[in-house]
């Protein structure tokens, strides 16, 4: 219990720090489309002359290693804020054969999130945020400070079937799933990561895991016990990053004109603004792709028992008049239904829908990060007892 109570602690304190990955920008509503960006017009790509000459353009406003200035520079500074919504929905009754015998499990629910959060990167002195864990060097030339705020709301209708079946040991799960509405911040410098666990959750949990959380649910770690809890997972997840594109060809959209119906639009109001829009489309472009490895069963399944009632994906990245980043947005609306059946596996057939709606969008920030108010009130995870 007392490995598992650290391998749980260290993968949602993980998940905390993640959301700044996924966390977006403004402190308003979202906007689908970057400030300042009104008139876009479609990138005529009709030849392989004007492809070029687009490819061209785009190498020239856009370079990923410089838009964020000179990172290099003793007084480089820059600030993200991010926005992020989500929300699901879902009711699919599954068909399982078991010993000559058919049985039917229905399963559904909503899950919406919100997310906000507020970055600042100084230029400082590499050091190695990890020296403990020996084969990992994460150096930084940058000093970091973020914080984020996010809440999770929803209830899943899951069987208890189910639960029995696969998390015997853990019946608290249900709680934690059910009719559930939970809170959480974060701050994360390059030091710690401090995180205001929810306390609703907290108390749903076994008396042997609450008696391990402080009461306030309030921690933080250490980078090196974060990691260093969850074993060797995070410095091979760290072994292969790959390189940032050096510029507009490298996006390879051309690619995506061509293989996925991707459209291109362009605004050069405030700077310039790239967007590409994809349909649905581009579900019946991928699956035909071969070079992909789809199997042509999976393929004939998708396209005879899942019917896509909308299916979009829009995305924004605009840069000032200097190639300074401005605000990236991106945008996904998906509602299917499915009706699969004869399917060659124990799960003989599912029927039902699915929809997803994701808002993300970040924008450059000038303001400040707020630390938290009260350091002390936060139990450091090492205290805790459980990575001994």
């Amino acid at each position: 219990m007392k490995k598992f109570i650290a391998v749980a602690a260290s993968a949602v304190l993980a998940f905390g720090a993640f959301t700044f990955a996924a966390c977006s920008p403004s402190d308003g509503e979202l906007s689908k489309q970057p400030d300042g960006f009104k008139n876009y017009e479609e990138v005529d790509t009709s030849s392989e002359e004007k492809k070029q000459e687009f490819a061209q353009e785009i190498s020239q406003k856009i370079d990923v290693n410089k838009m964020f200035g000179d990172v290099g520079a003793e007084n480089w500074a820059f600030g993200l804020s991010g926005q992020f919504k989500i929300s699901s929905e879902a009711n699919v009754t599954l068909t399982v054969s078991e010993e000559n015998m058919t049985s039917q499990i229905v399963i559904g629910g909503n899950i919406s999130s919100e997310q906000t959060m507020k970055s600042r990167f100084t230029a400082n002195k590499a050091e190695n945020l990890m020296p403990d864990i020996p084969g990992l060097d994460i150096s930084l030339p940058v000093s970091v400070a973020a914080e984020a705020s996010s809440s999770l709301k929803g209830n899943l209708e899951i069987p208890d079937r189910i639960y029995n079946e696969f998390l015997p040991e853990m019946p608290f799960i249900k709680d934690l799933l059910t009719d559930f509405d939970y809170s959480i911040s974060q701050y994360i410098d390059n030091d710690n990561i401090y995180m205001q666990l929810p306390v609703a959750a907290i108390e749903k949990l076994p008396a042997e895991m609450q008696g391990v959380l402080p009461e306030n649910g309030r921690v933080k770690a250490p980078f090196g016990a974060l990691l260093g809890g969850m074993g060797g997972l995070i410095p091979s997840a760290y072994a292969e990053l790959p390189e940032i594109p050096s510029g507009g060809e490298d996006l390879d959209i051309l690619s995506l004109l061509d293989k996925y119906s991707v459209k291109v639009a362009v605004s050069k109001d405030a700077g310039y603004s790239l967007k590409l829009t994809a349909g649905k489309d581009v579900v019946a472009a991928v699956l035909a792709d071969e070079s992909l490895g789809i199997p042509q069963e999976v393929v004939t399944m998708i396209n005879s028992g899942i019917e896509f009632n909308a299916c979009s994906l829009t995305v924004y990245l605009a840069v000032d008049e200097n190639g300074l980043f401005k605000q990236a947005n991106l945008s996904i609306d998906i509602d299917l239904n499915a009706d699969v059946s004869d399917i060659p596996a124990e799960l003989t057939a599912v029927k039902g829908g699915f929809k997803l709606s994701v808002e993300m969008s970040y924008a450059k920030y000038d303001g400040e990060v707020t630390a938290p108010a009260e350091p002390e009130t936060y139990t450091d995870i090492t205290q805790l007892g459980i990575f001994g």
